[in-house]
């Protein structure tokens, strides 16, 4: 069995967390309120579904690459709470861990090595980084980190 990579699992757990509390939070609050106070949080709610469903996404896609090992199903689950983050910067304290340990976990499932067989069953251990993916790498972290300073600049400044 392989070994499950701790930066994804954190990932995971907090953002199932916060995926249960945003849940909770706002559906607990349309019904327990009556009239005019309902049309206000059902219209919060519709302002925030956006970055709940891609929470939701993020949360799926990154419990999937914990079982998996899949490097792809990784870094979806960290694009995906990085959209959420755009979409309402307002929360951005509650999934820019997220993000981060997603991607230092994509990562990490980057540089893990694999074995293959060959035609002889004969085990042949090989890195699965290669140039591309170094770059690709770079670029990726490069491109997530001015998303996250553009999303506080803006919240800081708006």
């Amino acid at each position: 069995m392989a070994k499950k990579n701790i930066c994804l699992i954190v990932s995971f757990v907090l953002g199932l967390i916060y995926m249960i509390y945003l849940v909770f939070h706002f559906f607990g609050s349309i019904a327990n309120t009556t009239g005019a106070e309902q049309v206000g949080v059902g219209l919060a709610t519709a302002i925030v579904m956006p970055h709940m469903i891609f929470v939701l996404i993020g949360v799926i896609f990154n419990g999937v690459s914990i079982f998996t090992n899949n490097k792809w199903l990784a870094l979806t689950g960290a694009i995906g709470y990085s959209i959420s983050l755009i979409l309402f910067p307002l929360y951005f304290l509650f999934v820019i861990v997220q993000i981060i340990l997603s991607y230092i976990g994509f990562a990490q499932l980057l540089r893990n090595v694999t074995s293959i067989k060959s035609i002889d069953n004969y085990s042949i251990d090989y890195q699965t980084r290669s140039k591309g993916m170094d770059i690709l790498l770079n670029i990726v972290i490069i491109v997530s980190l001015f998303i996250i300073v553009f999303v506080i600049y803006m919240g800081f400044f708006a």
